[in-house]
C-alpha cells in the first residue's frame, strides 16, 4: 500500500512538474521582440540590417522617444535567432561641446552612457539570454531602459542641452 501510494504520489509530482516551471528564452527572434514591442505601446518604425549586418528593430514609444534594439551573438540561419540584445537610445545635442556636460548628468548603474562618434549622448543596456530568461524579464529589461531613457531625455531637455 505505501509502495503504491509513494509512486502515485511521484507520478502527480511529475506531471504537475511544468505547470510549476517557468518557460525560459535561450534567444529570441525578431517576431518575438516586434511583439514585446508592441506590448509596451512601441511602434516599430523601421527594420534592418547595419552595415556590420546586424540586425535591428527601430521604435517609438507612445511619448516619442526613438530606440533601437540590435540583435547581438546572432544565428546566420533565416530565423535570426539571438542570444543577446542591445538597446540603444540616442540624444542630440544642441551643441556638440556640451557632451561631457550632458555626460555628467546622467548616473545610472543599469545602463551605459557614453558620446558616441556622431557627437550625440548614448545610452545603451545589453541583455545576455545565457541560460535562458523568461519572457517577462525580457520584457522588464526592455521597460527598465526606456523608462531611464526617458529620464535621461527630460534631463537632458529641462538643461536645454538637446537641438
Amino acid at each position: 500500500m505505501r509502495l503504491v501510494a509513494l509512486s502515485t504520489l511521484a507520478a502527480l509530482a511529475l506531471a504537475g512538474a511544468p505547470a510549476f516551471g517557468q518557460t525560459v528564452m535561450l534567444n529570441f527572434s525578431f517576431p518575438e521582440l516586434r511583439q514585446q514591442l508592441t506590448d509596451l505601446k512601441s511602434t516599430v518604425t523601421k527594420e534592418g540590417d547595419t552595415d556590420e549586418k546586424i540586425h535591428y528593430l527601430e521604435a517609438r514609444t507612445e511619448a516619442g522617444l526613438v530606440y533601437a534594439i540590435y540583435g547581438a551573438e546572432c544565428d546566420a540561419e533565416t530565423t535570426q535567432r539571438c542570444r543577446g540584445a542591445e538597446m540603444v537610445a540616442s540624444f542630440t545635442l544642441a551643441d556638440k561641446d556640451d557632451a561631457g556636460e550632458a555626460l555628467d548628468l546622467i548616473d545610472y548603474a543599469a545602463v551605459a552612457d557614453y558620446e558616441g562618434p556622431d557627437g550625440n549622448v548614448k545610452l545603451s543596456r545589453y541583455v545576455i539570454f545565457d541560460h535562458g530568461i523568461t519572457p517577462a524579464n525580457f520584457k522588464t529589461n526592455i521597460e527598465v531602459f526606456l523608462s531611464l531613457a526617458q529620464k535621461v531625455w527630460d534631463k537632458l531637455d529641462d538643461e536645454a542641452l538637446l537641438k
